[in-house]
């Protein structure tokens, strides 16, 4: 019969024990951004846009090709989420240009931090769009060009939603 020493039974245990805490342990730290431009409307087509975001570290670009729908059926056009730094700033950057013609352009800062989610929504309104959004953050509004404006009211908007990626409140 084979015996197993005590010194071999103590070595394994260490060995596993090494194994497990070098090979978990915390989940890395996670933030995101992703983009929708509700698109219902003839005159204000996703064509025309172009975001630029920035979070210290990378800069990203996106045009129509890179908005596309979701099965939920809100007449929006999203992005894929895009990785963030989890500290520091994220700075985004809008145009909506037709031909030579800036006809809207804004920038919005907003907080990095870890295990958040940010989705940020360009929209044209007269009014807040907030008010009928139970979970929006806040919403931004900037000009827009005559020609683009149903009424005197109306602007295009930033409209701000942010989650917890790990514990999310349900909407």
């Amino acid at each position: 019969m084979k015996r197993y020493g005590v010194r071999t039974s103590v070595s394994a245990i260490v060995a596993c024990g090494l194994m497990v805490s070098c090979g978990t342990g915390p989940e890395p730290e996670v933030a995101f951004v992703d983009y929708s431009f509700l698109t219902h409307e003839p005159d204000l087509t996703l064509d025309l846009v172009t975001v630029e975001f920035t979070d210290g570290t990378n800069v990203r670009r996106l045009t129509e090709a890179d908005f596309a729908e979701r099965t939920t059926g809100d007449r929006r056009k999203w992005t894929k989420e895009f990785e963030t730094s989890t500290r520091g700033e994220l700075v985004t950057s809008f145009w909506l240009i037709r031909g030579s013609d800036t006809l809207s352009t804004g920038e919005l800062p907003l907080e990095l931090r870890p295990d958040w989610g940010w989705s940020v929504w360009l929209q044209r309104s007269a009014t807040d769009p907030q008010i009928a959004c139970f979970a929006c953050l806040g919403a931004t509004p900037f000009g827009l060009a005559p020609a683009l404006r149903r009424s005197d009211a109306d602007s295009l908007w930033l409209v701000l939603r942010g989650n917890s990626i790990s514990n999310p409140s349900i909407y």
